[in-house]
C-alpha cells in the first residue's frame, strides 16, 4: 500500500499480517514504512484473535478489512474458525471487531473490494458459496457522486473528475483490481491522489511515475468527508515511455578521498562540501598499472577510500543500471540512499572486506523502491575497500544509465457538458 500526495511527498508502507507455516496462529502485524535499504519496522496493535489462513482487503478510505481464517495451528482447522471480520484504521494502529461470515472462510478462500466499496467473501477449501460484507463507512452517510472521469490515466498528469460534492470531498483513492488466492492478494494497491476544487469539480493529479502505479487496470474512489466512498469509475493506467542516457561514464572525472580520514557518514548526503577533495578521471586504483588517476598507496593497506560525484537528470527516472569497475568491496548511494553493494558487511572506515575481487566488473539493475533519483542535481557516492591489510591493489570505475520518463501528454479531459 502507498499514499501520499502525488508530487514527492510519498508514503511508502508495507503492512504484513499474517500466520506461521505449522505452528499456531499470531496476531501481530507489523507495519514496515521508509526507505527498503534502512526500513523503519514496528509491531501494530494485536488483533482480537489469533489469525492464519484468512483474507485482507485494502478499502477506499485506506482502512484494512480482514476476512476469515481459523485460530488455530492445524492445516485449514475448521475447528478453529473465526468468523467475525475485523477492521484496521492505520491512522489509529486500532483494530475492530464486526459482523460475522455464515460460513469458514480458509484455505483457499478469496476477498475482493467491488466496486461500490463492498467486500465480496468466497470460496474456501471444498466451499464453492459466496457472500457480500458491507463495510462500517456505508453507513455514516449518503455516498458522494462520481458523475464523470476520464477512462485511462497517465501517470505525471491531472485529469478532471465531475462531481456535484466536490467541496465534500476528502480524498481521492486509487485501488488496483485484486487477485487473491491461497490468503494472498498479489495485486493490492492503494494510492491517495493529491486534489483540488475547481468549477467543473475535482481537479486530481494522478501518480507520478508508473513506479507507482504500474500500468493496468484500477478503480477511481471519491471518499466524503464522512469517510464514505462513491461507487467506483474504473480507469486504466497507462504506461508512459523512458528514453535511456547515460549520466556517468567510464573515464568520467570524480572527487575523491584517499588519504585514509574516517568521514562518518556525513560525506553521503547530497549537501556536503568536498571541495577539499582532489579529482580525477576514471579508472581510479593502484597496483595494475591500468589507472588514469593513481590513488595513494599505503602500507598497511587503507581500508576504505571515497568517490563522489554531482549530475543533472531532467525527468523522473523510471529505470536505472550500474556498471561498476571495483576492486575488492563497494557499496553505492544515490542521495544519501544505498543502492548497491558487494563484499561489504560493515561500512565503517577501518573495516576491510568481506572478500576479494580482482577488477571485478558487473552490471546491476537498480531496484528504485523507494526510488532515490529526483529531478535536478542528484549526488551518487560511492566506497571501495580493500579486502585486508596487505591487499595489494585497488580499482574503481562507475557508469550510469537511466531511463527518463517522457513527459507525458495531458489527458484530453472530459467532454463538454450536454
Amino acid at each position: 500500500m502507498a499514499e501520499g500526495q502525488s508530487k514527492g511527498t510519498w508514503r511508502a508502507v508495507l503492512g504484513v499480517c499474517f500466520g506461521l507455516l505449522g505452528g499456531p496462529a499470531v496476531a501481530q502485524s507489523p507495519e514496515v514504512e521508509g526507505k527498503w535499504s534502512s526500513p523503519l519496522a514496528w509491531p501494530l496493535s494485536a488483533q482480537h484473535v489469533h489469525l492464519r489462513h484468512h483474507n485482507t482487503t485494502l478499502l477506499p478510505d485506506g482502512t484494512v478489512l480482514v476476512t476469515g481464517g481459523t485460530r488455530t495451528g492445524g492445516f485449514d482447522d475448521r475447528a478453529g474458525a473465526v468468523l467475525h471480520a475485523e477492521l484496521f484504521e492505520p491512522e489509529t494502529g486500532q483494530w475492530t471487531s464486526l459482523a460475522s461470515e455464515r460460513i469458514y472462510r480458509g484455505y483457499h478462500s478469496t476477498a475482493l473490494l467491488l466496486p461500490d466499496g463492498r467486500v465480496l467473501s468466497a470460496g474456501g477449501n471444498g466451499e464453492s458459496s459466496a457472500e457480500i460484507f458491507e463495510p462500517p463507512y456505508l453507513f455514516k452517510g449518503p455516498r458522494p457522486t462520481l458523475t464523470e472521469a476520464p477512462d485511462a490515466l497517465l501517470p505525471g498528469t491531472a485529469f478532471q473528475v465531475r462531481t456535484p460534492e466536490a467541496a465534500q470531498i476528502k480524498k481521492v483513492t486509487l485501488l488496483a483490481l485484486g487477485s487473491s488466492t491461497h490468503a494472498f492478494d498479489q495485486n493490492q494497491r492503494l494510492l491517495t491522489l493529491s486534489h483540488s476544487v475547481n468549477e467543473e469539480g475535482l481537479r486530481v493529479s494522478a501518480p507520478e511515475s508508473n513506479l507507482l502505479a504500474p500500468p493496468g487496470p484500477y478503480m477511481l474512489f471519491l471518499v466524503s468527508e464522512a469517510g464514505v466512498p462513491s461507487v467506483a469509475k474504473r480507469v486504466q493506467v497507462g504506461k508512459v515511455a523512458s528514453r535511456f542516457s547515460s549520466v556517468i561514464s567510464f573515464s568520467d572525472e570524480w572527487k575523491y578521498g584517499d588519504s585514509n580520514v574516517d568521514r562518518g557518514t556525513s560525506w553521503l548526503a547530497a549537501g556536503y562540501d568536498d571541495s577539499a577533495w582532489k579529482s580525477g578521471p576514471g579508472q581510479f586504483g593502484h597496483g595494475d598499472g591500468d589507472e588514469a588517476t593513481v590513488l595513494a598507496a599505503t602500507r598497511p593497506a587503507r581500508p576504505s577510500t571515497y568517490f563522489r560525484k554531482k549530475f543533472q537528470l531532467s525527468g523522473p527516472v523510471s529505470s536505472a543500471t550500474l556498471e561498476l569497475l571495483f576492486e575488492d568491496g563497494i557499496a553505492v548511494f544515490v542521495n544519501g540512499t544505498q543502492v548497491c553493494s558487494r563484499n561489504i558487511g560493515r561500512l565503517a572506515h577501518a573495516k576491510y572486506a568481506t572478500g576479494s575481487l580482482e577488477n571485478a566488473r558487473e552490471k546491476v539493475d537498480l531496484v528504485l523502491q523507494p526510488n532515490p533519483f529526483v529531478v535536478g542535481e542528484n549526488t551518487l557516492a560511492g566506497v571501495v575497500k580493500q579486502v585486508g591489510a596487505t591487499s595489494p591493489d585497488l580499482s574503481f570505475d562507475l557508469a550510469l544509465d537511466v531511463g527518463i520518463q517522457r513527459e507525458a501528454r495531458p489527458p484530453t479531459g472530459l467532454p463538454p457538458r450536454r
